[in-house]
């Protein structure tokens, strides 16, 4: 009982630390951006992969801004440009959602890190642990293969859960004798 305890310890201070890194990391970014779009600093892409990666470990989604071009003899182009593809820029409803979205991201990593310390976080994560899984593969909500997923996983983990209340001497008895077997 106390290697699970600590084992959950580590775990929370791993989720705390982790984000609280990203948290710092991604306001002192926000910050060099913010230069950029002022014209104090011209190397932003230098870190245009690590914003990147920052916002999709906080599920940032992209977003497409609808353009316009003149290119010329009374012709105009037009069609919906992903935030990510142009970033860095500093035309303006570029650089305003891109500052919309480390605001996002900030937000997202303060979360985390106050989740790390939240029973009900951990308690929702266990109960529903198979929704949580198929929402970090990346299965969408709406989609009809992850409510069926959903549905068959969540049955499962509870019919599990019972087993283990149940007949826990069994299954350590059997555990024990898999693991000398090997």
């Amino acid at each position: 009982t106390m290697r699970f305890v600590a084992l959950f310890l580590l775990v929370c201070a791993y989720k705390f630390l982790t984000n609280l890194m990203h948290y710092f990391r991604i306001k002192k970014l926000q910050t060099y951006f913010s230069e950029f779009l002022e014209h104090k600093c011209d190397n932003m892409n230098l870190y245009r992969q690590e914003v990147l990666s920052l916002f999709e470990k906080a599920h940032v989604k992209d977003k497409k801004i609808p353009v316009s071009e003149h290119i010329g003899n009374r012709q105009i182009v037009s069609g919906n440009v992903s935030t990510f593809s142009m970033f860095p820029s500093t035309r303006v409803a570029f650089s305003v959602t891109t500052l919309n979205m480390f605001e996002e991201a900030e937000g997202v990593f303060r979360k985390n890190m106050l989740d790390s310390f939240n029973p009900f976080y951990w308690i929702d994560l266990i109960v529903f642990l198979p929704k949580s899984l198929l929402a970090y593969i990346g299965i969408s909500s709406e989609v009809t293969a992850y409510k069926i997923c959903n549905v068959l996983f969540t049955f499962i983990w509870w019919i599990l859960g019972i087993l283990v209340v149940y007949f826990k001497p069994q299954l350590q008895d059997f555990v024990i004798k898999l693991v000398r077997n090997l």
